[in-house]
């Protein structure tokens, strides 16, 4: 379900007050004056979407038309590598934006599937109503620059960590380089092959590694399947993490 906030302006549920909360609870309209508010709230048609466990929000490959928060609930950010080599599964709950990344540069394609976990409800902006808002509003157009920012200076200092030689670091560091956050419940689908060629190890080896993770309380092995219930307790003992 989309509605514009024209159309649930007399609802109960997303009064004025109620709504001029809602978008100063989301990072790219807090700092906004005001009169600028009742602006955007007059004049832009805003998306409310509301999904319940299992729908998909947006699939991996699909082209990425609007920008995409999260307000309340519990999502599923599935990661698939080519020729389904592997998958990486993790649980994240709201607030968050969804790959916002996705709607400027070269490749305007979602790169993860999202799925709802619980009831979730989302707000959705317009690609042109994104475009609208930063041309005519500074607070909107910096808080959007940070956040794409922030989000870029993040990737890049995953890929200037120094590289480890302990297995522990090499599995977290090839679970979090694959992640959109570095912490919480992630699940990794891969068979044990492919996983010896990602981490250039044996299987032997590699069979006994995981199992001390195992031990430690740090992973749970199922075939095929690898649930990491803290990601960051996984971490702990990476260097310059």
């Amino acid at each position: 379900m989309v509605l514009s906030i024209h159309t649930i302006q007399d609802s109960s549920l997303m009064t004025t007050p109620a709504t001029h909360d809602m978008l100063l609870s989301t990072p790219v309209f807090q700092g906004m004056a005001e009169k600028d508010l009742q602006e955007i709230v007059a004049q832009t048609k805003l998306g409310f979407e509301k999904y319940d466990f299992p729908q998909v929000i947006h699939q991996q490959g699909q082209r990425c038309e609007k920008l995409t928060y999260l307000m309340s609930g519990k999502i599923a950010v599935t990661t698939t590598a080519s020729k389904n080599k592997y998958a990486i599964i993790e649980d994240i709950s709201a607030p968050c934006f969804i790959e916002p990344e996705r709607l400027f540069g070269i490749d305007n394609k979602w790169s993860r599937t999202v799925s709802a976990l619980s009831s979730c409800n989302v707000l959705t902006l317009d690609k042109n109503e994104v475009l609208r808002l930063t041309a005519g509003y500074t607070v909107f157009r910096l808080n959007l620059l940070n956040i794409i920012s922030t989000m870029a200076q993040r990737a890049k200092q995953n890929v200037l960590m120094s590289q480890s030689l302990d297995f522990r670091q090499r599995f977290a560091r090839f679970i979090t380089e694959r992640c959109t956050v570095p912490y919480g419940t992630k699940h990794l689908r891969i068979n044990r092959k492919n996983l010896t060629e990602e981490l250039n190890q044996g299987l032997q080896t590699l069979t006994a590694d995981l199992y001390e993770l195992q031990a430690q309380g740090l992973i749970n092995i199922r075939r095929g399947d690898y649930h990491i219930p803290d990601l960051e307790k996984l971490r702990e003992a990476e260097p310059n993490k």
